[in-house]
């Protein structure tokens, strides 16, 4: 007898996991996603100069969605910045060579949300790598970079990172 009744409340509870399954059923949380797929950026400036301040250029993979006109983070994405390099132009720099610069998150013209200062001593290359997002843009604004009057070599800068439309689930996964 207790066989049987253990038999009949098995079936009743696939019966109902059947049904709700097939209904859709979810209880908010079903189908939170995993990972966060970005699509690689990276952004460089060219040979940069004491007080010169150019706009990051931006490229994703052949086929992805695009900075707008190569600068500015496209509606409906973030851009998340994971990684920066700073490569003196010239070669056998001396030591001592200083490269001062603000990375900035502009938007419009002349307009700044936030301000990252760096200031490299030795005349080599340098960078960091973050596990979670150094930087995060929002749509419509775009990276700039002035070089302080105290700069004394060229150097070039460039920055790695994501563009997602969800930035609330870490760490982000590439799509390519």
């Amino acid at each position: 007898m207790k066989t049987r009744l253990y038999s009949i409340l098995f079936v009743i509870l696939l019966v109902v996991i059947a049904g709700l399954t097939a209904a859709g059923f979810t209880d908010g949380t079903a189908h939170a996603a995993l990972t966060n797929v970005g699509i690689p950026a990276w952004c460089y400036t060219g040979i940069v100069h004491a007080g010169e301040s150019p706009t990051l250029y931006c490229l994703t993979p052949p086929g992805s969605v695009t900075f707008s006109g190569g600068i500015t983070v496209p509606n409906g994405y973030y851009f998340m910045i994971t990684d920066w390099v700073i490569s003196p132009y010239s070669s056998g720099l001396a030591t001592g060579n200083t490269v001062e610069i603000d990375l900035k998150d502009g938007y419009g013209s002349g307009s700044y949300y936030a301000i990252n200062h760096f200031r490299f001593m030795d005349g080599s290359t340098a960078g960091q790598h973050y596990f979670s997002p150094m930087w995060t843009l929002v749509a419509g604004h775009h990276l700039e970079l002035a070089a302080q009057s105290n700069t004394q070599t060229p150097f070039e800068f460039r920055v790695n990172g994501f563009l997602t439309t969800n930035i609330n689930y870490l760490p982000v996964v590439s799509s390519q």
